[in-house]
C-alpha cells in the first residue's frame, strides 16, 4: 500500500478531519438525517492515509474479513486514481 509523505500540520489536520468524520458518522447512525455510514467511511480512509498505525490495525482488522478487503482495496484503489488524476489536471492550470 502506498503511504503518502505529508508534512506534519497537513498529517495533524487530516487526523483532526478523521476523528471528526468518525464522530459525525457515529452520531450519524442514530440521527436519520446525516449519512452515517458514509462520513465513517470517509473518516477510515482519511485515517489510513495519515496515521501508519491505524493503517496497520485497518490490515489486521481486514485479514479477517476476506470479502471486506477486497471491496476496500478495490475502492481505495478508485479513489487513489480520482485523486492522482484531478491533482494532474489542477496542476495543468
Amino acid at each position: 500500500m502506498s503511504m503518502l509523505i505529508f508534512k506534519k500540520n497537513q498529517k495533524l489536520a487530516l487526523l483532526a478531519f478523521g476523528v471528526f468524520c468518525l464522530c459525525v458518522g457515529f452520531i450519524g447512525l442514530f440521527i436519520p438525517i446525516l449519512q452515517g455510514i458514509l462520513f465513517m467511511v470517509i473518516g477510515v480512509y482519511v485515517l489510513s492515509l495519515a496515521s501508519t498505525r491505524f493503517n496497520a490495525f485497518l490490515d489486521r482488522i481486514l485479514e479477517r474479513y476476506p470479502r471486506a478487503k477486497h471491496h476496500y482495496h478495490r475502492h481505495k484503489t478508485r479513489i487513489d486514481n480520482f485523486v492522482k488524476r484531478r491533482g494532474r489536471a489542477e496542476g495543468d492550470k
